[in-house]
């Protein structure tokens, strides 16, 4: 809870993504059309993102449904929402998706991104994070994205725990040191 002036902000423990203009989201293709392809972004919402906009690697790629897109709003209105193309959209094509509650996406957003750069560091995986609940793992092999995946649990079971960035630091580092003990 802050307070802006004379009105109480309130941040619920959970809800529904409520879609933005310039949200990162992560959306999963559902369906292709001639000009358009729908993207399922969560909690009911379908975003359209003209086709050809989708990039991996600069250059244009055949997209296909179950394809994951790492992308931003353009627009969010009454009208639905539209995705930006060209290089704001990626394809993801490996690593796996996590989920967290919406409301809790921007716990590792805070203090200029400090618990997603030491997931990011620690675990050796890049995240991509959608503002939609949908968390994007990309790593080096699958413990490593098992070990972030851990320590993005935490963060949306335990938000407001004491010492977070050392208590994820430390989920990470067992994480990690198990896999390597077992080898």
């Amino acid at each position: 809870m802050g307070i802006r002036g004379q009105k109480a902000e309130v941040i619920p423990a959970r809800g529904p993504y409520k879609p933005r203009e310039n949200d990162r989201v992560i959306g999963i293709v559902v369906d292709i059309k001639p000009s358009y392809y729908e993207l399922d972004l969560g909690w009911g919402i379908t975003g359209i993102l003209r086709a050809k906009k989708a990039k991996k690697s600069g250059k244009e790629s055949q997209v296909t449904i179950g394809d994951v897109i790492y992308t931003a709003i353009a627009f969010a209105g009454a009208k639905g929402v539209m995705l930006k193309g060209g290089k704001d959209a990626h394809r993801i094509t490996r690593g796996f998706i996590v989920t967290m509650s919406p409301t809790r996406v921007p716990r590792l957003l805070v203090r200029d991104r400090e618990l997603q750069e030491t997931i990011e560091r620690e675990s050796q995986c890049k995240l991509y994070i959608g503002m939609n609940g949908y968390i994007a793992i990309v790593g080096p092999s699958t413990k490593n994205e098992f070990a972030a995946a851990s320590a993005i649990r935490l963060v949306d079971t335990e938000p407001t725990l004491e010492g977070l960035k050392e208590k994820v630091m430390g989920v990470l580092r067992r994480a990690l040191w198990e896999e390597l003990v077992e080898e």
